[in-house]
């Protein structure tokens, strides 16, 4: 599996099964122990590219995602999320920061709307609810299972395949900036069906990372924006290892509800 970073901040909406509440499946009985903006052209760790000058076409942004996904191996940022749902009306931001290594390890701290550690260990998702001292643990498998969309979309550091997976169209193009780079739109979409969501990345021809995605799936529009992004950071390994808290209460091997 590969977890993608264009969507890893959907773990916040889809871990919505993540709190539950009365019935404990395990618990620890041991002591208890003592404003949005673009994301930098210069981010750490990443060298610019000269800015293209022909027209942006899906083989020339799978040429440079193909480069991307050869020369990052890990990656942080912090992300800001909104979560609308038109019928409702109703809307949910989510804040906070991400960690990851490849292929598949990833730590999510949340800072809104409550404090959450999520962490992908390569085998289990972890999830800590701080708040309430719950921590759920799944096994990838199965939440890759319980949400598709997800499943289909997490593939940081396997962006290239995502163009050869779904039906693609370049969205729009900006004019060359001060630096002649352009900011640009990629939209994907499934080939089979194509009304079951829609994915817009948007671009910039310095990097080539989607620092800003908008995922359309039924009456659920998801935003999402990353900054402070570094390319590349020394990352331990301990960061993506999980213990829960001595008098957590630990619901082992959930099985979240699936997603049709």
């Amino acid at each position: 599996m590969r977890l993608g970073l264009a969507a890893a901040a959907l773990l916040a909406p889809c871990l919505a099964w993540s709190a539950p509440v009365g019935k404990t499946i395990h618990k620890n009985r041991q002591a208890a122990a003592p404003a949005a903006s673009k994301s930098s052209a210069t981010a750490e760790g990443l060298p610019l590219l000269a800015p293209p000058t022909g027209p942006i076409t899906v083989e020339l942004v799978t040429r440079r995602f193909e480069q991307f996904d050869t020369t990052v191996n890990t990656l942080s940022a912090d992300f800001r999320q909104v979560v609308r749902w038109d019928e409702s009306g109703v809307q949910q931001a989510v804040e906070g920061s991400l960690e990851f290594h490849k292929p598949n390890l990833l730590r999510i701290e949340h800072r809104l709307p409550e404090n959450q550690t999520i962490i992908a260990d390569g085998n289990w998702l972890w999830v800590w609810r701080k708040e309430t001292n719950q921590v759920v643990q799944t096994k990838l498998e199965d939440w890759k299972k319980s949400e598709p969309v997800a499943q289909a979309l997490l593939d940081f550091g396997n962006y290239a395949q995502l163009l050869k997976t779904y039906s693609v169209a370049i969205g729009t193009v900006s004019a060359p900036g001060a630096d002649g780079h352009r900011s640009f739109e990629v939209v994907l979409k499934p080939k089979d069906k194509p009304a079951q969501f829609t994915l817009t990345m948007r671009l910039s021809t310095a990097d080539f990372f989607p620092a800003q995605t908008e995922l359309r799936v039924g009456g659920v529009l998801v935003r999402s924006l990353f900054t402070g992004i570094r390319y590349n950071p020394a990352l331990k390994d301990s960061r993506f290892q999980f213990t829960p808290p001595a008098d957590a209460d630990v619901f082992q091997n959930f099985k979240p509800p699936r997603t049709e």
